[in-house]
């Protein structure tokens, strides 16, 4: 049986109880981004103005992608006599797994960052 001894282990767990307060504006801005595009590729046109009032914003661990149009929540989910024709949850759908490697990758490394300071 082999034993494995890791270095300043307490020391390290502190750090990682630290996750929820990790500063990932980088990812998340970029996630937004990802999604926006998508969104307003897949958005069914018209005048364009659901599609050009789609925005991206971000914190430091969500991102976020709003329009102020209020026909958009129709557009998306229908209505009794309308079919809604989706945009937001297949551009999710298109972009979770990338959005989450690339978060995943920058937690990683601003984990790294705190365990070494």
């Amino acid at each position: 049986m082999a034993l494995i001894a890791i270095k300043n282990i307490e020391k390290l767990l502190s750090k990682l109880g630290n996750v929820s307060k990790l500063d990932l504006s980088e990812s998340m801005r970029t996630n937004s981004l990802m999604m926006q595009a998508t969104a307003q590729r897949l958005v069914r046109v018209d005048t364009g103005s659901l599609r050009n009032s789609i925005m991206p914003s971000s914190t430091k661990q969500t991102a976020i992608i709003s329009t102020d149009v209020e026909y958009a929540v129709y557009q998306e989910f229908g209505t009794a006599k309308m079919k809604g024709k989706e945009y937001m949850r297949p551009a999710l759908s298109l972009n979770a797994l990338a959005m989450t490697r690339m978060t995943m990758a920058n937690a990683r490394r601003k984990l790294a960052e705190e365990a070494s300071k």
